[in-house]
């Protein structure tokens, strides 16, 4: 199913993965794992495939959760303070 995150926060951790963190403002209850797109400003900076979400013992005070992939993602912590980065799906 389709959804839309505005990414807040991005960290890899020791397995490989890459961890986005940021309110899903449109979507399901769970994101599962699919084809998604990260936008920088608007434009397509890749294509990534999404493991689904991470799950925390307890919700995020500010609403928001995380999603994770083992793609190699081409965005930097230091980006998202000045650019807008939003992951989406392709899948319809």
């Amino acid at each position: 199913m389709a959804f839309k995150q505005t990414v807040s926060d991005v960290f890899r951790v020791a397995n490989g993965r890459t961890v986005f963190v940021g309110p899903i403002e449109s979507g399901p209850s769970y994101v599962g794992s699919q084809t998604c797109e990260l936008l920088v400003d608007g434009a397509r900076r890749q294509v990534l495939e999404l493991e689904g979400e991470m799950i925390p013992d307890r919700p995020h005070r500010q609403g928001f959760r995380s999603v994770s992939t083992r793609s190699k993602v081409e965005l930097s912590a230091l980006e998202l303070s000045d650019h807008t980065c939003i992951l989406q799906s392709l899948d319809p």
